[in-house]
This record gives structure tokens, C-alpha cells and sequence, in this order.
């Protein structure tokens, strides 16, 4: 009797002194250099809520490896959010202060470090001298662009504006 004790009061000591250092906790984690949430395999790291698939990055070696697909089974781009399922029209938003133009800006290059600016689109101009308009650009200059042209379905191009004879061309 006393030994069933004595290993059931070393088997609680034991089991309660056991460091889970392989979970993560509800509160957050205290994390160090080296350390990170993701898989060690060649595996998608997937995310779920209420017992539903939400949101996938893609693990598997080969061409769409790292692709990020949100409500999406196979995306086709690096980030791909289906939003169908919630009817609202609001797929992607970004939030700026009004006093300074907000820009996406689109960049192109053979590397990181080469990389140069295509073109941007901004609201309040590019240097706030137009605070309500909404903006486009092209960054392209010399014999090898720089127009801006605007296509419809079957890539038709039905715009374009000339950047070297600085005129409107409509087709």
C-alpha cells in the first residue's frame, strides 16, 4: 500500500514538473531566435476556425510552394482570397492617414536588390498636391514604355495615354 503511494505521489511529481515546450500556449509565447510556428516538412500549414479551413500556405515542393490561399482549394497566384462565401464586395482594404498620399507601388526586378518601380496608384496624388483625387502612374520611361493603357475582357486595349507626345490616344 505504501508503495502504490509513493509511486502514484512520484508519478503526480513527475508528470507536473514535465515542461510542454512543443505547444503553443493560448496566451501567446515567449519566443527566442530560431524558434517558429510552421511545419518541418514539405506539408501546407493550415488554419482553421470554428472547425473550418480558412486559410492555407502551401508546403508542397514546386512551383506554387509558399502560396497563400484564403477560402481558396487551389490558388493560382501567390495570394489568392476567394470571397465569395461572404457576399460583401469587400475583398481587400488598406487604411492610410488622409494628410499624405497613399500609394501601391508595383515593382519588377531580376533580384531583391534590383528590383525597380512599374508604376503605383494613389489617392491625394503623389505628392498630396491633389488630396481627393485618385491617381495612377507609370514609372517606366524611355523607348521602352512608360504609356499608361487600359485593356477590357480579351485584353482589348481601349486607352492609352502617350507618355513621350504627353497625349490621350483612344481606341
Amino acid at each position: 500500500m505504501k508503495n502504490k503511494i509513493f509511486l502514484t505521489a512520484l508519478s503526480i511529481l513527475i508528470i507536473g514538473s514535465i515542461k510542454l515546450d512543443a505547444q503553443w500556449a493560448l496566451n501567446g509565447n515567449a519566443t527566442a531566435p530560431g524558434n517558429y510556428l510552421g511545419t518541418n516538412n514539405a506539408m501546407p500549414l493550415d488554419f482553421y476556425t470554428s472547425g473550418t479551413l480558412r486559410m492555407t500556405i502551401r508546403g508542397q515542393a514546386g512551383p506554387t510552394q509558399g502560396f497563400v490561399r484564403i477560402n481558396e482549394a487551389n490558388p493560382l497566384s501567390v495570394l489568392q482570397v476567394n470571397a465569395f462565401a461572404y457576399g460583401t464586395g469587400n475583398i481587400f482594404r488598406t487604411d492610410g492617414i488622409s494628410t499624405v498620399p497613399n500609394v501601391w507601388s508595383m515593382f519588377t526586378g531580376a533580384s531583391a536588390a534590383t528590383l525597380s518601380e512599374k508604376g503605383a496608384i494613389s489617392t491625394g496624388g503623389f505628392n498630396n498636391t491633389t488630396p481627393n483625387d485618385f491617381c495612377m502612374r507609370t514609372s517606366v520611361t524611355g523607348a521602352a514604355g512608360g504609356d499608361l493603357v487600359f485593356y477590357t475582357q480579351n485584353n482589348l486595349e481601349r486607352m492609352r495615354i502617350n507618355m513621350t507626345l504627353n497625349k490621350l490616344i483612344s481606341k
